[in-house]
């Protein structure tokens, strides 16, 4: 990955499945969105709020199934979750 890239772009690269994931269907559409964290806190929702993430500000970045989500980070994770851990200052 370039300098300048983004988490996106690392998981557009790297992970393209997880994006398919964060597409609402037809029927989950404005019910439900992959939802994203950024060190345990929401961060927003879709992966496009992955776009203003640098990747260089990354330790790690972790796909959650709807399951997984709503046992981490509570109910209302309908298409899953990514969470991501910013390296320390």
């Amino acid at each position: 990955m370039k300098g300048g890239a983004s988490v996106y772009d690392a998981v557009r690269q790297l992970r393209p499945a997880w994006m398919l994931r964060g597409r609402p269907t037809a029927m989950a559409r404005n019910q439900a969105q992959l939802i994203t964290y950024v060190d345990g806190v929401r961060y927003g929702v879709g992966v496009e709020s992955l776009r203003s993430l640098p990747i260089r500000a990354v330790a790690t970045v972790r796909y959650f199934s709807p399951g997984s989500a709503e046992a981490h980070f509570g109910p209302g994770h309908l298409l899953g979750a990514i969470e991501v851990v910013t390296l320390p200052n």
